[in-house]
């Protein structure tokens, strides 16, 4: 039996099509759902990521192999509050006297975050070597670090 000319544009855009009756070896699909209407300039589905290609969770201590890595002074440095910033050349960075977990946007600026207070201290190299510092913290406390002399 042939499908319906009307049908067949339908049928096809559904790809859900089964072959003809009379067909050697063919055998209907007994569960198969109606066919769907077809949606015009509808954009093709992305395919779900493989689970290969999801990210592997990363190390709160340090950055990504892949991720640019900022180049880590030692200063100290102060910031209201009461928050002291301390970091060794090359890392690690501690917030109040705790190894601050960082993470490494590009070469000239990372992140420090102290996991207990949730404070989080911005670190800019500007382009003449000088560092800018400024933090934020919980219930919305901010503001700009002075490095120590």
């Amino acid at each position: 039996m042939k499908a319906a000319p009307i049908l067949l544009p339908l049928c096809l855009a559904a790809a859900a099509c089964s072959p003809p009756a009379d067909a050697p070896d063919a055998a209907a699909p007994t569960d198969a759902a109606p066919a769907a209407e077809a949606v015009p300039d509808a954009a093709p589905m992305e395919p779900a990521p493989s689970p290969e290609a999801a990210p592997a969770p990363m190390d709160a201590a340090a950055p990504a192999d892949d991720a640019p890595k900022a180049k880590i002074t030692m200063f100290n440095a102060t910031c209201p509050g009461d928050i002291e910033v301390h970091a060794d050349d090359g890392g690690p960075v501690f917030v109040n006297g705790r190894e601050a977990a960082y993470k490494s946007f590009s070469e000239s600026y990372y992140e420090a975050t102290d996991a207990e207070t949730g404070v989080t201290v911005s670190v800019s190299i500007n382009t003449d070597g000088t560092l800018s510092l400024s933090y934020t913290g919980k219930g919305g406390a901010n503001g700009i670090c002075a490095l120590a002399e």
